[in-house]
């Protein structure tokens, strides 16, 4: 008789702790539902200003609307660019080297 009591109440021992797990575990299920409503909340708040890009506050921030332009353009758009400065830096020089350069050149 001994052995059956002292399982009994070896049982209700760990029924007890298994409740208090059980409260546990519902007041953490609640801790982290009001948590998730503060990120939503938090989340609402930034969702605008993640929105914005580096285009736009640049463009705010900016005098000339041609560094804005200049901005917003795709990578391969800058790539047509910068090639056609270089010939046209080219040709700036060919046309100095063969006016100024060359006929100084022949004098000597």
């Amino acid at each position: 008789m001994l052995f059956f009591e002292e399982v009994s109440e070896r049982a209700d021992a760990l029924l007890a702790h298994g409740n208090q797990l059980h409260e546990t575990v519902g007041r953490l299920g609640e801790q982290i539902e009001a948590l998730e409503g503060l990120i939503q909340a938090e989340e609402a708040k930034l969702l605008p200003l993640r929105r914005r890009t580096v285009f736009d506050i640049v463009a705010k921030r900016s005098d000339t609307t041609t560094t804005f332009l200049l901005l917003r353009m795709s990578g391969m758009t800058h790539l047509l660019i910068s090639i056609v400065n270089i010939i046209v830096l080219t040709l700036l020089a060919c046309l100095f080297m063969a006016h100024i350069v060359l006929p100084r050149l022949s004098f000597l």
